[in-house]
């Protein structure tokens, strides 16, 4: 599916753990296994649970998001913090990140907001600026940001749309 979509700039190393994707949306479950580990429209890390002996790995989903989500954390106690709503707070709360921007813009899901086709809203959140809805699947993800006319309801700043483009990334040892 996504191969139709995107091109692939390289092979494919790393397509992660495959059990560890049944509690995640469906869109990502199709995904992580089809394409991996990599840059998504040339600007999105998107990260995915690694299998055995590298599930450590810095960049494995469950350390990568670890991290981002203590960062993410820190603005719940800053002090200009822009989460000055209970809702927004919450919703860094319960955040669940799968991928940040070369320019450290972080995606994470609503787990607790499924939408009925199972999929978790997607959120962007863009420190210190805003946090924003930017889409309920990677599909629609990826569709606004390739288009000229929507990559402005995700990256607000951007003029052109991104490339339609996956770079897998092969391991790096740490």
């Amino acid at each position: 599916m996504y191969k139709n979509i995107l091109n692939i700039q390289g092979n494919i190393h790393i397509t992660g753990k495959k059990e560890a994707l049944s509690e995640l949306p469906p869109s990502y479950q199709q995904f992580a296994p089809e394409l991996g580990y990599g840059l998504l429209c040339g600007l999105f890390i998107i990260y995915i649970p690694f299998d055995a002996p590298h599930e450590k790995h810095p960049d494995s989903l469950d350390i990568a998001a670890e991290r981002m989500q203590e960062y993410l954390s820190r603005y719940l106690d800053a002090e200009l913090s822009i989460l000055e709503e209970e809702k927004e707070q919450a919703l860094i709360k319960r955040a669940v990140p799968f991928g940040i921007s070369e320019n450290g813009h972080f995606l994470f899901w609503d787990r607790q907001n499924a939408l009925p086709n199972g999929e978790w809203p997607i959120y962007m959140a863009d420190f210190p600026v805003s946090i924003t809805h930017v889409a309920d699947s990677l599909h629609e993800l990826i569709a606004k940001l390739t288009d000229t006319q929507t990559v402005r309801s995700v990256m607000q700043f951007n003029r052109e749309a991104l490339p339609k483009v996956f770079s897998p990334y092969e391991w790096v040892k740490y």
